[in-house]
């Protein structure tokens, strides 16, 4: 029952990137990142806190490399 609201948030760290995306996916780091201290605490599935932290890592890193490919079309503008 878990994986299905996981996979949601896993299908937009996996995605494409686009900054048009950057928001979406800083609105889902910072749900996700909310909720995850209640979700140790209340969920005694070792594998659904590891796939929440998981995916609270993809998405991370897909903020990170948004910021980063925007960085570089800009210097590649200048």
């Amino acid at each position: 029952m878990a994986k299905l609201p996981l996979s949601s948030f896993e299908v937009v760290a996996i995605r494409r990137r686009s900054l048009e995306k950057l928001f979406q996916i800083l609105d889902m780091y910072d749900a996700l990142s909310s909720v995850f201290p209640d979700l140790e605490a209340m969920v005694m599935d070792e594998f659904v806190c590891t796939e929440a932290k998981r995916v609270l890592v993809g998405l991370g890193r897909a903020t990170k490399g948004t910021f980063m490919e925007f960085e570089n079309a800009v210097k590649r503008d200048f």
